[in-house]
């Protein structure tokens, strides 16, 4: 659970454009600046476009980007990235899926 709310605290910092440095946005969603980064790496995987600006000092997304939370009763938190949740054949949504279970502790992307 703690690495769906670092997640979820990354994504609020870059909508909300959190202004400072990349060590202070990190510090205020109580990451390291690496850690930060590699939750921004994982959010562009779910194909937002995020960027830094020197002259605003923020992160912001480039184009609409929504992130999803769904916890299910069979004991996996599936998270949906992407511009568009559009159907697909496996699961009704098209974009990318990463789950924690419950018997462990790390990302699976799928």
């Amino acid at each position: 659970m703690k690495k769906i709310k670092n997640l979820c605290a990354v994504h609020r910092a870059i909508k909300t454009q959190i202004k400072g440095s990349t060590p202070e946005i990190a510090k205020q969603v109580g990451l390291s600046r690496s850690c930060f980064y590699k939750y921004i790496e994982g959010i562009e995987n779910f194909g937002a476009e995020v960027a830094y600006s020197r002259t605003a000092r923020c992160f912001s997304y480039q184009s609409p980007f929504e992130l999803k939370l769904e916890i299910n009763a069979e004991g996996m938190n599936q998270i949906y990235g992407g511009r568009n949740f559009l159907p697909s054949t496996k699961n009704g949504r098209k974009g990318f899926m990463f789950g924690i279970s419950k018997e462990d502790d790390h990302l699976n992307l799928k």
